[in-house]
């Protein structure tokens, strides 16, 4: 498990206090906002709660259908007010987004079957003040 803090040189995007980690769910993750689903093993986790909007991703592999990861995460993402808008598939990519605050934070869930194993990817930019 290796974790990393970012050190690149600040932007309009970037923060000293970003951080990822590999295998791990890294310090402070917002569990409350990208729960895992269960069943899943997280690969890698950042987030930066000092940037505006803050910022969160999780990616995870399963077992699960790509049906059955964008249902539990279209009720996670319902249960705290944000709205779906319609799904899309590129290639063999399912991608779901969900907004909020008149579309000022957003969440993507993009999920990929690859030979019966399923790997997703959760993004979420929200307002500092509701990551939780």
């Amino acid at each position: 498990m290796s974790t990393a803090s970012s050190s690149a040189v600040p932007s309009a995007s970037a923060s000293a206090s970003a951080s990822a980690t590999v295998n791990a769910m890294v310090a402070g993750f917002p569990t409350k906002l990208i729960p895992v689903m269960p069943g899943s093993t997280p690969l890698s986790t950042s987030y930066d709660a000092t940037a505006n909007p803050s910022t969160a991703s999780l990616v995870a592999s399963t077992n699960a259908a790509a049906s059955d990861i964008l249902a539990f995460y279209a009720g996670q993402f319902s249960a705290q007010g944000f709205t779906s808008v319609p799904a899309t598939k590129v290639g063999s990519t399912d991608s779901q987004d969900f907004v909020r605050s008149g579309g000022k934070e957003t969440v993507n869930v993009a999920v990929v079957e690859v030979n019966g194993r399923t790997t997703y990817t959760v993004g979420a930019s929200v307002a500092p003040g509701t990551i939780k």
